[in-house]
């Protein structure tokens, strides 16, 4: 798993640092997360990973300090709209990420995000609105993510996969 921390605010302040720290601290498991990537426009993403690291090392947190190759730093541009795809084609991601199933789905994720931006009637969102697409034989891909949450939806979701395996 690869995590992704974009850090979208231009001015950096201690408080900020301080609580995104804590999250970080209470939420990553190396164990499970191949890397971090912080991204932001500007010098935020570098100031906050030399707040990140020495705060580790200063309060003895191992888990991190021997992970810190595992940390890099990504530039975006100051508007939100493609923060995401210019984090994921930053040459020190995909090194970073080349072994892992993960460049498969970024792959993927990129490809969606390419043909929402130049066609968007061609994306649909929701179990209904893809039913009906597969109803038209009309899904070339699809993603899902893990937010499918309670029962009823799950239950939905997995007789939507087995329709999927046929």
């Amino acid at each position: 798993m690869v995590l992704l921390l974009l850090l979208l605010l231009i001015l950096s302040s201690d408080k900020l640092f301080e609580n995104v720290f804590h999250t970080f601290v209470k939420h990553v498991d190396f164990s499970t997360i191949r890397c971090v990537v912080i991204g932001s426009p500007g010098c935020v993403k570098d100031e906050f990973r030399g707040y990140l690291l020495p705060e580790a090392q200063r309060l003895k947190l191992k888990s991190i300090e021997d992970k810190k190759s595992r940390i890099v730093v990504a530039t975006t541009s100051p508007s939100n709209t493609h923060n995401l795809s210019e984090v994921l084609n930053d040459n020190a991601v995909i090194n970073l990420i080349r072994e892992t199933n993960v460049v498969l789905e970024i792959r993927a994720f990129k490809e969606f995000l390419d043909m929402v931006t130049s066609n968007s009637d061609r994306a649909c969102y929701g179990s209904k609105s893809v039913e009906t697409a597969h109803e038209m034989l009309a899904i070339e891909t699809l993603l899902i993510t893990d937010d499918l949450s309670g029962a009823l939806r799950l239950r939905r979701g997995i007789s939507m996969l087995g329709w999927l395996s046929q």
